[in-house]
């Protein structure tokens, strides 16, 4: 989240505009008088500055500037996390459920319970931020929050379980505690930090990062053997840079499609539940029942 040059511009326009209109009326009261309304300008000129930067971080301008699609949530407050829960689950499994499906986040405040803020996206992603307003509040209670959000079923059945992006933007939010993949079954993956967790260095996120683009390649491997070899065959004996980056591309696009295959999936939650207590973290899926309830 950011604030833009211009909406600052802006603000400290209306801030000059507010001192020249008193500045005018100075001259005419007493120095008593002329002090007071001073401090009164300066709060009322941090007024509007605040509040200009409020609205730009806003959920409503957020959404109509186009970096998130924002959803009312149908209800706000809940008794227990366990209903907060609940509630979000049944928001992402319709979704789900669609047709076509779409993913759907939710943002739940660990110390009421209350729902922050949802979001729509599409078959493949869903963008959820926090407004200005939300940040604030959640940095006072001092207990952040946890994200819901929705993973598509892939053409064989199986539901991708957290995957790199997942991790890194809850291990890159200070305020994020929790992050919940839920399939259209309501079943989930998740990461959540726990007492050890410390905030990562750029190094420890990448050699995440390297993982799993390992993990990947050990899928392609074993999926496709042929194939593999072929292209790294090809690679090697390219005869200069230019061929040498057109299979290098085509590696990678091999690597990508293998994030929905069963032995990717198997790979990557044998990674979480060996390395994520070494990040600080807890994991914890039951997706691998996803083949056995069609």
């Amino acid at each position: 989240m950011k604030i833009g040059l211009g909406a600052f511009l802006s603000a400290k326009n209306n801030t000059q505009q507010f001192q020249n209109k008193y500045l005018k009326r100075y001259t005419q009261y007493p120095l008593k008088n002329r002090i007071l309304n001073t401090a009164g300008a300066a709060l009322t000129a941090l007024g509007v500055y605040i509040g200009g930067v409020f609205y730009e971080n806003s959920y409503y301008k957020l959404d109509k500037d186009g970096y998130i699609t924002y959803i009312e949530p149908a209800q706000k407050k809940f008794e227990t996390r366990e209903d907060a829960i609940n509630y979000a689950k049944e928001r992402i499994i319709a979704a789900l459920n669609n047709d076509p499906p779409y993913e759907h986040m939710v943002y739940i405040d660990n110390a009421n319970n209350d729902i922050l803020a949802e979001f729509k996206g599409n078959e493949k992603q869903v963008t959820g931020c926090l407004s200005l307003a939300d940040k604030i509040k959640l940095a006072y209670k001092g207990e952040g929050y946890t994200v819901l959000h929705g993973h598509p079923e892939n053409i064989n059945g199986e539901t991708n379980p957290l995957g790199f992006n997942d991790f890194s933007s809850l291990t890159a939010d200070n305020q994020n505690t929790t992050v919940a993949a839920i399939n259209r079954r309501g079943e989930v993956s998740l990461l959540r930090k726990n007492n050890t967790f410390n905030p990562l260095s750029y190094e420890k996120v990448e050699n995440v990062n390297s993982d799993i683009i390992g993990l990947l390649d050990s899928s392609l491997r074993k999926n496709n053997p042929v194939l593999y070899h072929s292209v790294i065959n090809a690679y090697t004996h390219a005869a200069d840079s230019a061929e040498k980056a057109n299979f290098s591309h085509k590696f990678d696009s091999l690597l990508i499609l293998q994030d929905t295959t069963v032995y990717l999936h198997k790979l990557l939650n044998k990674y979480w539940k060996e390395h994520a207590p070494k990040l600080g973290l807890d994991y914890f899926t039951n997706f691998n029942k996803n083949k056995t309830q069609k």
